[in-house]
């Protein structure tokens, strides 16, 4: 994990430390990776359905069933025959593959065909057959057999020296096949790395025949840049500047060859500090900025690399003071508000999670949060009315901003009715991490209040908190409970001074204690006599006190 500086430390005063807070980002993440995963695995395979004949043709082929297969693993397995026959052979079995319902996979399996085809990529006579039978094998690759072509003895080893064959077309439909066995787990992706795959790509990302074979390179890169345990640094810095490149020229390339770019770049920059330097130093200090006009641009057009640009910038601002810098000096809070408003959830809550690791930040940052025209005010207002997990991401962004900011920060998060949305977040019983964060919040609020003398305990109790923070003393959280425990004791408990009525004195009768009638009794949480608000309680000059 990352380790930060002091300073940095001091200002995250989250109540829940900072490796929890790193904890809970690498769950979404591999939550959004595997879902990631699944849909590229499945365009890839689909994809690659009929491109030498109509799929009619192929279905046909595929209608005739195993005894059809059995005359093509036949005549793949005679090398006696013609260059022309070994090919039409492995073509069939390749079309059997390719069928959109039902192929064959397990049956071309335990029928043998898997030694054939794997011989047939050592063919290099012959680079149409290598073509043909690296394509089958990609097939089979991208379904739930992998392991059967991973585990096949030189299979690997040949697909990756295929990657610097003289035909693009090989190349490419190795890349491909490589790309499916990564994705399918971190053993396999290791196994890839580790005969030498990742420079031989490398060189097809630096002279790409085509822009076909440059989208399938960049894709297999993605895969064996994701997955936990993270990949070796030291493997995959060294194809970390082409990637940057590919996102600098974003306007002459597929939307689909940067988007893999950018995935890849956020799988190796969601590490501790030195993965994150070592993506910022491969794009030479241009990527951040490059990243936030693709924020930019996403708000008013097409949006589908906006989802990997905003992880990226997200993984850096949960690094050091200088990373979360960067971020802040590339304009990212100036396009936050827009973000904010767009219509997709996910993309809301990445940047929700992106400010709150900004928020976490030095008082300079934290100021150039709460200066940033609309930005606080929409937090609040997602942390009171949006999907879950989104207000969750928001709730954390303006409790880090009390836990951590000035006096003046924590009044402009009030200003913007931060204190009914905690008050609000104390009704989540089930949230207890939440409820946690949000009295955090609350405590900083109020200790503010008495050091300013301001009202926001009266305003607390305007909004219905103090009913809340009452309730939770019945909390099945024991944590929960201490800590509503401890703040009413402190900032709403009574007076524990000796009152001077209690006093015995002295008459003919003896001695009497105190009043002659007791006074009324007074709940502090809840009836007529609990604190009531007054508009007057808040002078202007005491509610606008701060200027940034």
């Amino acid at each position: 994990m990352s380790t930060k500086p002091e300073d940095r430390l001091l200002n995250f005063k989250k109540g829940i430390d900072a490796e929890d807070g790193r904890r809970r980002r690498e769950e979404t993440q591999l939550s959004l990776r595997k879902q990631k995963k699944d849909e590229r695995l499945s365009k890839r395979r689909l994809a690659n359905t009929a491109p030498a004949t109509s799929q009619g043709a192929v279905e046909n082929a595929a209608s005739k069933g195993l005894p059809n297969l059995n005359e093509f693993v036949k005549s793949i397995q005679d090398t006696s025959k013609s260059s022309e026959h070994l090919i039409g052979g492995v073509r069939g079995i390749r079309r059997l593959l390719s069928v959109s319902k039902n192929p064959p996979f397990k049956e071309v399996i335990d029928i043998g065909a898997l030694k054939p085809l794997v011989e047939c990529l050592m063919r290099t006579d012959n680079p149409e057959l290598q073509f043909e039978a690296a394509w089958a094998l990609t097939n089979v690759a991208s379904s739930s057999y992998t392991s059967a072509v991973a585990d096949f003895p030189n299979a690997i080893d040949y697909l990756s020296k295929l990657l610097r064959s003289e035909n693009a077309d090989v190349r490419e439909q190795c890349a491909w096949c490589l790309g499916n066995i990564a994705g399918d787990c971190p053993q396999y992706r290791d196994a890839v790395i580790s005969h030498g795959a990742l420079e031989s790509l490398r060189m097809n990302l630096n002279e790409p025949a085509n822009e076909s074979l440059l989208a399938n390179v960049v894709w297999a890169v993605s895969n064996l840049c994701r997955g936990k345990p993270k990949p070796n640094l030291a493997d995959v810095s060294p194809i970390l500047r082409e990637l940057c490149m590919i996102v600098a020229n974003r306007d002459k390339l597929g939307a689909e060859t940067v988007t893999d770019a950018l995935w890849a770049l956020s799988y190796v920059s969601d590490g501790d500090d030195n993965h994150i330097d070592c993506v910022l130093a491969a794009g030479g200090g241009n990527l951040p900025r490059d990243l936030v006009e693709i924020l930019r641009e996403g708000v008013s057009g097409d949006v589908q690399l906006v989802p990997p640009a905003l992880r990226i910038l997200g993984n850096f601002a949960s690094g050091t003071t200088s990373q979360t810098q960067m971020v802040v000096d590339a304009g990212t809070l100036g396009v936050a508000a827009d973000v904010l408003d767009m219509s997709k959830k996910n993309i809301r809550k990445e940047m929700c999670w992106l400010l709150s690791n900004v928020a976490a930040g030095t008082q300079s940052q934290i100021n150039s949060l709460i200066k940033t025209k609309f930005l606080v005010e929409k937090l609040v207002e997602i942390s009171m009315d949006s999907e879950w997990q989104t207000r969750k991401e928001s709730i954390w962004a303006i409790s880090n901003l009390c836990t951590g900011g000035s006096d003046a920060h924590v009044s402009a998060v009030v200003e913007n009715n931060g204190i009914e949305a905690f008050a609000l977040t104390l009704e989540m019983t089930g949230e207890g991490r939440m409820i946690l964060v949000a009295l955090e919040a609350l405590k900083s609020i109020f200790t503010v209040s008495e050091r300013q003398n301001f009202s926001y305990l009266n305003l607390f109790d305007e909004v219905g908190g103090i009913d809340k923070l009452e309730e939770l003393q019945t909390h099945n959280d024991n944590t929960v409970y201490q800590k509503a425990i401890e703040m009413i004791d402190e900032f709403f408990g009574e007076d524990d001074a000796e009152d001077e009525n209690l006093a015995p004195k002295c008459d003919e009768n003896g001695f009497t204690f105190g009043m002659e009638s007791p006074p009324p009794a007074k709940n502090l949480f809840s009836g007529a006599d609990s604190m009531a608000f007054s508009p007057s309680m808040f002078g202007e000059s005491n509610h606008n006190k701060f200027n940034f």
